[in-house]
């Protein structure tokens, strides 16, 4: 879980990020901030790690304390990603133009 849900979405930043920067293909005028600049972003990755917590708490199911560890991470981790996004300026830049 953690290499699709973390490791894919790196894999296709680094591949691409030559596209989002100025004279790019994505960002030509070099006018638009890579994805990277925003706080959504790093919030969208600190979600996907969290629940990707989710996957290693089912797999530690036989021994109860590793399991709970592992959701109790999930959760925290999860809340704390949540708060990131919440926080972010994405809705910020929108209404600036």
């Amino acid at each position: 879980m953690l290499g699709f849900l973390v490791g894919w979405p790196i894999a296709g930043l680094l591949i691409t990020a030559d596209d989002d920067l100025s004279g790019g293909w994505s960002n030509p005028d070099g006018k638009t901030p890579p994805p990277w600049s925003y706080r959504e972003f790093w919030g969208e990755f600190i979600l996907r790690a969290a629940l990707s917590g989710i996957g290693f708490a089912v797999d530690a199911i036989p021994e109860i304390l590793q399991s709970a560890i592992w959701f109790t991470v999930a959760l925290g981790g999860s809340a704390a990603g949540i708060a990131v996004i919440r926080t972010g300026t994405y809705k910020e830049a929108a209404i600036e133009g």
